[in-house]
């Protein structure tokens, strides 16, 4: 697949004529849900802005995130560890205020426009097993960035 999608790069194919083609056969009410869907996407990227905005907002005007960092030191007096258990709970809790805008965005939309073939439940595995990796990955790259913040020179 790779060595036809070189060939295709070497021989002139031009992808703005094959994508206008295909675009063109697209008619009536398929055309009309192909573009509400893409120009739907523009504002979801805004509103999805705002609403990890207003969650990191919330977060930080009722002090959760210095409670998670109270929490953390309690638990241990090592920075790296406080670091990563501030940044697990701020995840987990990110999430859930965001759960809202994740199902819509990520399932029910995608049911609308017919782009989605899982149930709620295979769907939701899936979630799952992202946010498992997130909550490893997430706290470990915190940590990683605090310790450089932390041994680079002050000005």
């Amino acid at each position: 697949m790779i060595i036809d999608l070189l060939a295709a790069a070497n021989s002139g194919f031009d992808v703005e004529a094959a994508t206008r083609a295909y675009l063109d056969t697209l008619q009536g009410p398929a055309r009309a849900q192909s573009d509400a869907y893409f120009e739907g996407g523009y504002w979801l990227i805004l509103w999805g802005t705002v609403a990890s905005v207003l969650a990191d907002w919330l977060l930080l005007r009722f002090r959760l995130a210095s409670a998670f960092r109270n929490f953390g030191e309690r638990v241990s007096k090592r920075r790296w560890v406080v670091t990563g258990i501030t940044a697990l709970l701020y995840s987990v809790v990110g999430s859930i205020l965001l759960l809202p805008w994740t199902l819509y965005t990520g399932y029910f939309r995608e049911k609308q426009y017919s782009l989605l073939d899982q149930d709620f439940a295979g769907w939701a595995g899936e979630q799952l097993t992202g946010f498992a990796i997130g909550l490893i990955a997430a706290p470990l790259l915190v940590i990683m960035i605090y310790a450089l913040i932390r041994r680079a020179p002050r000005s």
